[in-house]
């Protein structure tokens, strides 16, 4: 039970990360419902604002829901059809949602019932040319806006932010053989 509730449990995290932003969501909207409406905000309109609390309180508010957007939680009920459970990053901006799986990425449209398209990508082979390798099994961990799919030799990683889903590789140590090292990946979609 204890390794269940523990906090290196992605579920417990992503369920007490969502208890306390919506707990926090919460306050703010019936503490800024009765506040009285202030001139002065970035965009020149009026804004209702707690008694007490300053635009650039409000401006700092603003910026960490904007950073928040693009972080990557775990659900149990992906809106991919045969996929059970996986990481998840919406991307507001850019209006889709990227799964995270053991197998690699699977990028669907962010609003809306059943997908219209859906597009996956994944590590296949990397080194150089006549000799590269299979892609090892991946060690995926996640942080904040950040997944990283490590492997021996190799690390594929992506950052989801406003400007998109950002994509890189990092390698160890340059691959055997001569050549270009060089790297091959599998697209799919629907």
């Amino acid at each position: 039970m204890n390794r269940l509730m523990g906090s290196g449990n992605p579920v417990f995290r992503a369920v007490r990360v969502c208890v306390v932003f919506l707990s926090c969501s919460l306050f703010a909207v019936g503490i800024l419902a009765q506040a009285p409406l202030r001139e002065g905000s970035p965009g020149g309109s009026k804004t209702a604002l707690p008694k007490g609390a300053s635009m650039g309180w409000w401006a700092a508010v603003q910026k960490q829901i904007r950073h928040d957007e693009y972080q990557i939680d775990w659900t149990d009920h992906p809106s991919v059809k045969n996929l059970k459970g996986a990481w998840q990053a919406p991307n507001m901006a850019q209006n889709f949602l990227t799964y995270f799986t053991q197998n690699g990425i699977d990028l669907v449209p962010r609003a809306g019932g059943a997908s219209v398209w859906q597009w996956g990508l994944s590590l296949r082979r990397w080194g150089r040319p006549g000799a590269a390798t299979a892609a090892a099994p991946a060690d995926l961990t996640v942080s904040k806006n950040r997944a990283d799919y490590s492997r021996s030799g190799i690390r594929e990683w992506y950052v989801n932010s406003q400007k998109g889903l950002e994509q890189g590789f990092t390698i160890d140590a340059p691959p055997a053989a001569a050549g270009a090292s060089s790297h091959k990946t599998q697209i799919g979609g629907k």
